[in-house]
């Protein structure tokens, strides 16, 4: 097996665990146990141990069998031009000494066209998430996750997509017969998509749940007591709505599910939601992400110093080829890739002050030099320092002369000009508020080369805008409608006079005509409003800044969580 093959084995391997609640990707270690990497390796294991692992393949294959996952047929009966697929054994010791084993099929095998069509199965948006926690925060909802066991193994492949596999070590079965896969086997390609298809289709034909047509994993409904909202995640779901209504679905669902509940929603897509005991007030942090950083950085000496801010002050990185003397090995070029790719998903979620030295450090990921790899250690230092700080959700609101809430929405956006001095391209950056809680933000390269200030603005605002037109999409679906125009916050004069006045110049009319989708929503869905630069809280998204800016801008979106929240994740703060 080479290489290639290895990474998705080791890819299928990690999905079985996973969408089983097994392994968490940032989790941190409790044991030192290595469970086998192969059922050969596992047959070399003592005695008592051997028995217990011979006990979960044969419970799990028994299991399979039950729900009628495959048939047996005659290996001379598969049809011509179909492959049969390989697979494996993955084994689980868990954390309460349970002996877990699971089929994983090697779907990496499997040829496009003839052993699968699609293969496309959509996630929820972590914005949605953040609108519908705002939601939840203001109409003092309750909430509960939801989790469909053995999720994979009931959707259903269509007779054109049956996979034909290899029988499985360890079975006693005919050596001239091999099995008909006929449902989501793990590690099969399809596999994510048929469990959606079919959790999804239920949802709505039994459940009464309408799909919004903006974020494909978002169903609701309106229940005895209120709206109902539940969000899909593979097999991991949150509901939000009133207790009866909650409860009441559940039931609707265990008619075709097995599916587990929690009474609460302390996590969800690898963050810990912390909700405040006495106001409307949650906190949204990572440190099973962080815990996985310390590590596997925490030995190294750079992580030993103290900074004032989380990237070098306008510190602007330069690429560098693989094949350059000052470039890095291709080991350390794989830890650099490693490190951005956990800070990444902390900024994705909980960190949105790291946004612009994270997009330096991304600029590196093919070729990174000494440089570079010291900026990463820097972010990842002052993340392990600053680990009690996560996201603040503290939603701002009031209501009309009938009671009702006055939902709202304002945007702030900047940009540099021709700052990237590789290819001269400027950074757009913007923060989306809804009630005043941060629920998108973004910092990123512009796909082009801009002529003016002005131009770099307008690049930008367009791309907020989008962003707000897709959020007021899904709160229409609701039933919420914002306050339009929506305020949106910029430094750029000449940006603003651009949106407002459709005129063609000299200087305008080379801008692309994408980007005039401004001026034509201009004063209908948003309306510009000037605000100073020192007031711009997007600048941080934009450039590397001094600490004295960091801490005017940076408690805007991100906060200090308090210690009585902090106890119960039992993690070690040491903010200085």
């Amino acid at each position: 097996m080479d290489d290639h093959d290895s990474i998705f084995t080791a890819i299928a391997e990690l999905n079985a665990l996973i969408l089983e609640g097994e392994y968490s990707l940032f989790s941190p270690v409790e044991s030192d146990y290595k469970e086998p990497k192969t059922f050969k390796a596992m047959l070399k294991r003592p005695p008592e141990e051997r028995e217990k692992w011979l006990e979960a393949v044969k419970t799990e294959f028994d299991n399979c069998e039950a729900r009628e996952v495959w048939t047996r047929i005659k290996k001379k009966d598969v049809p011509t031009g179909r492959t049969l697929v390989g697979s494996k054994w993955v084994f689980k010791r868990k954390r309460d000494g349970r002996y877990r084993s699971r089929l994983v099929a090697l779907g990496y095998t499997q040829i496009p066209g003839v052993d699968f069509t699609d293969n496309f199965s959509p996630v929820i948006s972590d914005v949605t998430l953040s609108i519908c926690l705002t939601i939840w925060l203001i109409l003092d909802l309750d909430i509960d996750q939801m989790d469909v066991e053995t999720a994979f193994l009931e959707g259903i492949l269509s007779p054109n997509e049956y996979v034909y596999m290899i029988n499985p070590e360890g079975m006693n079965l005919d050596p001239d017969e091999c099995l008909k896969i006929r449902k989501g086997l793990y590690g099969l390609v399809q596999s994510s998509r048929v469990f959606f298809l079919k959790f999804s289709r239920y949802l709505v034909e039994e459940c009464d749940f309408i799909w919004c047509d903006f974020d494909q994993c978002l169903f609701y409904k309106v229940g005895k007591k209120g709206i109902i909202i539940l969000l899909l995640y593979v097999d991991d779901s949150a509901i939000f709505g009133y207790r009866e209504d909650i409860d009441e679905t559940f039931k609707l669902i265990r008619r075709q599910f097995k599916i587990t509940t929690e009474g609460k929603l302390n996590d969800f897509l690898g963050c810990d939601i912390l909700r405040h005991a006495e106001e409307p007030v949650c906190y949204l942090l990572q440190p099973h992400l962080i815990n996985k950083l310390r590590r596997s950085f925490g030995t190294i000496k750079q992580m030993n110093k103290k900074y004032n801010t989380p990237g070098s002050p306008r510190q602007i990185l330069r690429r560098v080829k693989p094949e350059e003397d000052n470039a890095l090995n291709k080991k350390t070029q794989t830890l650099y890739q490693s490190g951005v790719g956990s800070l990444l998903y902390l900024l994705k979620h909980s960190r949105p002050e790291l946004s612009n030295p994270i997009r330096e450090l991304t600029k590196c990921m093919t070729g990174a030099n000494q440089h570079a790899l010291n900026e990463m250690y820097r972010v990842i230092s002052w993340v392990l320092c600053h680990q009690d700080i996560g996201l603040k959700m503290a939603p701002q609101w009031a209501k009309d002369d009938h009671g009702k809430v006055k939902w709202y929405l304002t945007g702030i956006c900047d940009s540099t000009w021709g700052s990237d001095p590789d290819d001269g391209r400027s950074v757009s950056g913007y923060i989306l508020y809804f009630m005043g809680v941060p629920i998108s933000w973004r910092s990123k390269t512009q796909s082009h080369v801009t002529c003016s200030s002005a131009e770099a603005e307008f690049v930008s605002a367009s791309e907020l805008v989008k962003e707000i037109k897709f959020v007021i999409g899904i709160l229409e679906h609701l039933g919420i409608e914002v306050e339009l125009p929506v305020k949106v916050y910029i430094d750029n004069i000449g940006a603003i006079h651009m949106a407002r006045n459709n005129i063609r110049t000299g200087a305008t009319r080379h801008v692309n005509y994408r980007f005039h989708y401004c001026r034509e929503v201009h004063d209908k869905l948003i309306i510009f409003v000037f605000v100073r630069s020192e007031d711009n809280e997007a600048d941080i998204l934009t450039k590397n800044t001094t600490r004295e800016e960091m801490d005017k801008h940076a408690p805007k979106l991100v906060d200090k969580i308090p210690n009585e929240l902090l106890t119960s994740l039992d993690m070690k703060t040491n903010n200085t």
